[in-house]
Parts: C-alpha cells; sequence; structure tokens
C-alpha cells in the first residue's frame, strides 16, 4: 500500500528560515507528522520519498527532513523527479 501526500515545494522553502522550535509547530511538520502518525497506525513502518519534477526542489526537501525535521523515518529523494522515472521506470509515468 501506498500513502501520498502532497506537500507543495514553497511551504518547505519557509522552513529552511525556521529554528528547530519553530518548524516543529509549523503547519507543513505538524499535518506531515499527523499523516506518519496514520501510517503507523496500520502497523507500517513509513518511509518517504521525495518527488518533483527534475529532482532538484525534492533533493532539498529531503535535506530539510533529514537535518532539520528530524524525522524517525528513512527519507529519500528520486534523483532525476518524475521525468527520469518516467524514462528509466515507467514509461507510463505522466509528464507534464
Amino acid at each position: 500500500t501506498r500513502y501520498i501526500l502532497n506537500i507543495p515545494f514553497p511551504q518547505f522553502q519557509a522552513l529552511r528560515s525556521l529554528y528547530t522550535p519553530d518548524i516543529e509547530t509549523s503547519p507543513v511538520v505538524t499535518s506531515l507528522r499527523q499523516f506518519l502518525a496514520n501510517i503507523q497506525g496500520t502497523g507500517k513502518q513509513p518511509v518517504i520519498y521525495a518527488l518533483c519534477r527534475r529532482g532538484v526542489d525534492s533533493k532539498i526537501v529531503t535535506r530539510v527532513l533529514r537535518n532539520q525535521v528530524m524525522l524517525e523515518f528513512p527519507v529519500f529523494n528520486i534523483t532525476g523527479g518524475y521525468v527520469a522515472w518516467s524514462e528509466q521506470v515507467d514509461d507510463s509515468f505522466p509528464v507534464y
């Protein structure tokens, strides 16, 4: 089962300038932690994959989640984004 949460990149950009106490109370982190708690409630261990068009913004998101939000789950960037995913893994994956 896959669970998907779409958080727009500008919300993560805003986190980059916050200190740890402020990050923990930010709406985006609160939503993310609630989402992950719901997944854990199913008995599954969350693994987070950040995905964007070319992999640049998702690399930033991955760094923010690892270094500032400090989630207790593995966080990975999809290198090359969904463009590379469509070219290398699944050519039916929509690219816009």
